[in-house]
């Protein structure tokens, strides 16, 4: 699994993140750009490893986060 462009993520920790573009940065090249519950923005990486103990959750269980 990869992280995806328009999808919705729920670590086994419980954060939750929102995969919203790619982007090529100065520091980390290109990356993904993911939305976290806080309301801030982080890269991510597009390797397979970067998605280690996440899982893919639906918009409905996102928006859940913002009631």
């Amino acid at each position: 699994m990869k992280f995806e462009i328009g999808k919705y993520y729920q670590h086994s920790g419980g954060h939750m993140l929102s995969i919203l573009c790619e982007a090529k940065t100065t520091l980390y090249g290109d990356c993904l750009i993911a939305e976290e519950l806080g309301g801030s923005f982080r890269p991510v990486s597009k390797d397979a490893e970067a998605t280690l103990n996440w899982k893919e959750v639906t918009k409905e269980e996102w928006m859940r986060n913002f009631k």
